[in-house]
């Protein structure tokens, strides 16, 4: 049986725990600790990469560097790109027009200096936030330095020393001016403390005494007649040196001795280059092997032989745990510092839902249904895999350790393993989906269709119990006391002891339904069931089983910004808690827990798994992925610090963060550059993911996520006092703000004191000037009015006037009108018959001749008073145009006229309204003398009347495709009024006549009124 419960803050319960694609498997650690092998296995540092096509238009042979806020710098002629967490920003404006030719850019003192071909100076930032160059190249700059490439440089107390192949200039801060030390074919130069050394190709070392001194020649044993070739500062007093014959040394400015790790800790190889670790140490890579990291004392921390490493351009180490090396097509990060080293391919095996066993002092992998063992290597090295089992020669899907004892099971049954790797049979049981011991020599085996429960007795392995029926793919997740809690599948979960010989499954009822999972977590004597859906979680006593109340671990898991799925408790107290992308861990204080949800936060991997194996070590899984977690755990790293590294306002971009990374107390824009956009950073690149951050401008708003570019741009801000907090996506809200950046919009300038106080004053003055202008407004709308009245009674009285006029003339126009219809009906029709009967008459053969004359006298005397009253009568209005349009009297004219054998089509395109009423009278006699001409002589077929007018103008035409005559003949016929009458009219109007017209063709007429023109007719009397 087990042994009782160890308390701490919860009941410490060893468990481990694991996910597989369709099945679980429980894996029991060791509860005897034998002695652990003097080294543990290691996996690789996280390692980050960063194609250059991603960082932009680089070079392979680049340089790197760090600008003022640590960020990392890639550098190349006209090229300056940092990494600002996960986005790249170019921090040279080729839009700007400037140019920016440098080769190198490096923050030294606190100042930020250049080098270029023939140029060096100094490096600060624009007004908007670009890099610009000042040059510190004097004018008594000797002719080598033109075409020298000052690619290196670094300082002293003294100055700061440019060197290239033809020698070194140095600036010194003292004199502020230039010292030029001219050497020919210069390898190396470096500094020892304060002084400072220059080596080149003849084998000689140089020293610089500073102060324009000339150069002197130093003789040092180990070095004359040897080239420097790279160096790199190991503390204060020491250089580490790569000298042209392949030695690596230690010089101290005065001797040399050989560096005690070359031979035994670095492979044979050429060194490419060496960098300072900003804790200590040095970084070295060697071509075709790898880069390795050394202490300041010459131990090994590690060999990195990756093919991905093995030609290195160029590296930079600018914080405590991550080193950055360019290779010839990306830029990786080295992240040698983390918590987490990963196992994978490089040590030999698949991680497919790996899961991790101690046994004894050897720990035991099962990784894509094969078995390996996690081997201490080398220092520095990481830890091969040797496999043990693989699917080809006998698979292993689940694994179970315990004392002396390791069982593996696979789709035929149960195998122990023996210290040599041999494999023996212990049951057969179908598809095993978990194992797990009860104690050091009972193992229960959890099948697809039975649970078999086998005992270790007189050196064998035999079943103890009978079998049941088992549960499917059930994994089984976590033991306690004599029972096990398993997983069984969607919203199942179930407790399998052994008692009394008997084994004994017993389903635990759950307060949720539609779970696709339920998650078991145990913490002391408590168990945690918890669903995939937040809010679904129940804790059960692991006794009983029975539901309880426990309000302090309920908001101990509550703390967590994600929803945790299953917890465990460590040796040493911690508690891990996964969730669907890492780990949260709690760390007992004395006064609670603290929490970290940063570290283990694994963005890539879906369900990871804890297992925690005796000796307090621990290793994470998930589907691809496995690491082990080293260093000490119950410190969690403090927050990254987030640096503000830009705000930039108004449409120009004002810059307002100093050269030094500072920003002004008392923050103040104008209205018209509200427009503000502030860019921030971790500060650190000692994370695995970038870290996530959430934020507000004012505290009554809500927090909002800040995506990854790190940048918060406010355009169009109202006026008013802001205050900026930034914060991880992840902390409580009771934590103190990363970044707090108080500021204030001004009104604009029409809201400001100044503009109210004028306000008022133009207010006032408005009134009173208001006032004045109302009181001689309304003299001037007096006197207005007076004269308004006058006028328009002047204006009734001849409004009455003219109104009488129109009376009378409307009567006479009547009058005229009747008489005229008496006339033609009386007189003329009278007239017409008499001269009718004279023709009839003189038309007989009998009338004798004298009589005939006689009758043609009367005649013509009858014809010419019916000419006479014809004239007087068209002379008179014709009544058609009363009320009417002088197109609708055309219509109704010609329906007089037509006797139905003809037809008489009226056209009217545009209706003349600028006419007056006489010019419209004789329009219409006009048009019914020739339609009545028409209809008696033309013997036409068809005839057309159109009228229409534009603003010069009125035509009026009358068209007949009758028989037609000759025009010529037709003008000087005596007595035929028709025609001369039509031309009698037109004069008097000042029209136009013409008349188109010869034998079979038919007859035009047509009459052109200018509008502009008066008419002769007295407009207010008969004629």
């Amino acid at each position: 049986m087990a042994a009782a419960p160890v308390k701490s803050k919860f009941v410490l319960l060893p468990f481990f725990r694991f996910l597989r694609p369709g099945c679980w498997c429980f894996l029991v650690g060791a509860m005897v600790v034998v002695g652990r092998a003097a080294e543990l296995p290691r996996g690789l540092p996280f390692i980050r990469s960063y194609p250059l096509d991603e960082i932009g238009n680089v070079p392979r042979s680049l340089q790197l560097g760090f600008d003022r806020f640590g960020r990392v710098a890639v550098m190349y002629d006209g090229v300056y790109s940092v990494l600002n967490d996960a986005s790249w920003v170019d921090c040279i404006d080729s839009t700007s027009g400037r140019s920016l030719r440098v080769s190198a850019i490096r923050q030294l003192g606190g100042r930020g200096y250049y080098g270029a071909r023939g140029s060096w100076g100094l490096v600060e930032y624009s007004a908007d936030g670009d890099l610009e160059t000042h040059s510190l190249v004097s004018a008594d700059a000797p002719a080598w330095t033109r075409v020298t490439p000052f690619l290196n440089f670094f300082h002293t107390e003294q100055g700061v020393y440019f060197y290239g192949i033809d020698g070194v200039v140095c600036w010194d801060f003292e004199q502020q001016r230039n010292f030029f030390y001219e050497m020919p074919r210069a390898t190396q130069a470096f500094p020892v403390g304060a002084r400072v050394f220059v080596s080149s190709e003849d084998g000689q070392l140089r020293e610089l005494p500073g102060g324009g001194a000339p150069a002197r020649i130093v003789a040092v044993a180990g070095l004359t007649g040897e080239s420097v070739l790279l160096s790199v500062r190991l503390d204060a007093a020491r250089v580490l040196l790569t000298l042209s014959n392949g030695a690596l040394v230690e010089f101290d400015g005065e001797t040399v001795r050989p560096w005690p790790a070359k031979d035994a800790m670095l492979p044979a190889g050429r060194i490419t280059f060496m960098v300072a670790l900003a804790e200590g140490g040095v970084a070295i890579a060697v071509a075709d092997r790898g880069v390795y990291m050394f202490s300041g004392d010459g131990k090994r921390d590690w060999a990195l032989d990756l093919p991905e490493l093995r030609r290195v351009e160029s590296m930079a180490a600018g914080e405590p745990g991550v080193l950055w090396v360019a290779g010839e097509s990306d830029l990786r990060r080295i992240f040698y510092g983390s918590t987490l080293t990963g196992f994978g391919e490089p040590q030999g095996f698949t991680a497919v839902w790996p899961t991790v066993s101690a046994w004894g002092d050897r720990v035991m992998i099962c990784s894509n249904r094969s078995l390996y063992e996690a081997r201490a290597s080398a220092a520095g090295y990481p830890s091969p895999c040797r496999l043990l089992s693989d699917r080809s020669v006998r698979m292993t899907d689940h694994v179970a350790a315990r004392g002396a004892h390791l069982l593996v099971g696979n789709e035929q049954g149960v195998l122990a393993m023996d210290a040599g790797g041999n494999f023996s049979e212990v049951g057969r049981i179908a598809n095993v989906s978990g194992l797990a011991f009860l104690d050091d020599e009972t193992c229960v085996a959890i099948g697809g269709a039975e649970i078999a429960a086998f005992r270790f007795r007189e050196g064998r392995w035999r079943e103890c119990a009978d079998r049941i029926a088992g549960v499917g793919d059930a994994p089984v997740r976590f033991v306690y006391g004599e029972g096990l809690w398993v997983e069984r599948g969607g919203e199942q979960v179930g407790r399998l002891r052994l008692r009394d010989g008997k084994l004994e499954m017993r389903p635990v009822p759950l307060a949720w339904r539609d779970e696709p999972w339920t998650n078991v977590g145990v913490v002391g004597d408590r168990v945690i069931l918890s669903g995939s859906t937040p809010g679904n979680r129940q804790i059960l006593d692991a006794q009983t089983a029975e539901p309880i109340a426990s309000p302090k671990l309920e908001q101990l898991l509550n703390r967590s910004p994600y929803w945790i799925l299953r917890i465990t408790e460590d040796e040493a107290g911690v508690l891990w808690a996964t969730h669907r992308q890492g780990v949260v861990t709690f760390v007992p204080r004395d006064d609670g827990y603290q929490m970290d949800a940063s570290t283990f936060l694994l963005r890539n991997d879906a369900y990871p798994a804890v297992f925690s194996l005796p000796g307090g070590e621990t290793w994470i899984g998930a589907g691809r992925s496995l690491y082990r977690v080293q260093g000490d755990v119950s410190r969690p790293p403090p927050p990254p610090p987030a640096k503000l590294v830009s705000l930039q306002a108004g449409k120009l971009n004002r810059e307002f963060v100093d050269p030094s990374g500072q920003l002004a107390e008392d923050l103040s824009f104008p209205f018209a550059e509200g427009n503000l956009s502030f860019r921030f950073c971790s500060g650190t690149y000692a994370w695995r993911t970038p870290p996530e951050y959430r934020y507000r401008l004012q505290s009554t708003e809500p927090w909002r996520p800040v995506d990854a570019s790190l940048m918060l741009r406010f355009p169009n801000l109202s006026d008013g006092d802001y205050r900026l907090e930034v914060r991880e996506l992840d902390a409580d809200d009771s934590s103190e703000p990363l970044i707090v950046v108080p500021f204030t919009v001004e009104p604009p300038w029409y809201r400001t004191s100044a503009s109210y106080a004028a306000y008022i004053v133009a207010l006032a003055g408005g009134v009173l000037a208001t006032v004045r202008w109302v009181n001689q407004r309304s003299l001037r709308r007096n006197t207005e009015l007076e004269k308004l009245v006058r006028e328009r009674t002047h204006a009734l009285e001849d409004t009455m006037q003219k109104l009488g006029e129109e009376t009378r003339h409307a009567a006479t126009l009547a009058e005229r009108s009747r008489l005229a219809g008496e006339i033609h009906d009386s007189i003329q029709q009278g007239l017409s018959g008499a001269i009718l009967h004279l023709d009839t008459t003189m038309d007989q053969p009998t009338v004798p001749a004298d009589v005939n004359a006689q009758l043609s006298v009367v005649r013509k005397m009858l014809s010419y008073s019916r000419e006479e009253v014809q004239q007087a009568v068209w002379n008179l209005e014709s009544p058609l145009l009363q009320n009417s349009s002088l197109g609708d009297a055309l219509g109704k004219i010609a329906g007089f006229i037509n006797s139905g054998s003809t037809p008489i089509e009226v056209v009217v395109l545009d209706e003349p309204n600028a006419l007056d009423s006489a010019t419209r009278h004789d329009l219409l006699r006009i048009a019914q003398e020739a339609i009545t001409n028409a209809v008696k002589h033309a013997e036409a077929l068809k005839i057309v009347v159109s009228l229409q007018s534009d603003d010069s103008q009125v035509t009026l035409s009358v068209q007949d495709d009758g028989k037609g005559f000759e025009v010529a003949k037709s003008q000087p016929i005596e007595g035929h009024f028709g025609l001369r009458g039509l031309r009698s009219r037109a004069r008097r109007i000042m029209a136009d006549v013409s008349i188109t017209s010869s034998p079979g063709v038919g007859t035009t007429i047509r009459v052109v009124v200018p509008i502009s023109a008066p008419s002769k007719h007295d407009r207010g009397t008969s004629t």
